[in-house]
C-alpha cells in the first residue's frame, strides 16, 4: 500500500512540475511576443461606416 501511495505522489509531482514548466514557457514566450506597450497603446483602426451611405 505504501508503494502505491509513493508512486501516486511521485506521479503527481511529475505532472505538477511539467505543468509549471509549461506555464513558465508560455508566459515568457507571450511576454516576448507582446510587450506591455502592446496592451496600453490604442489599436490603429478606422471607424466602420455604413456601406449603404457611401
Amino acid at each position: 500500500m505504501r508503494g502505491i501511495a509513493r508512486t501516486l505522489v511521485l506521479a503527481l509531482l511529475v505532472i505538477v512540475g511539467l505543468s509549471a514548466a509549461g506555464c513558465i514557457h508560455t508566459w515568457t514566450q507571450t511576454y516576448h511576443d507582446y510587450p506591455p506597450e502592446a496592451y496600453t497603446n490604442p489599436p490603429h483602426s478606422r471607424a466602420q461606416t455604413n456601406p449603404n451611405f457611401d
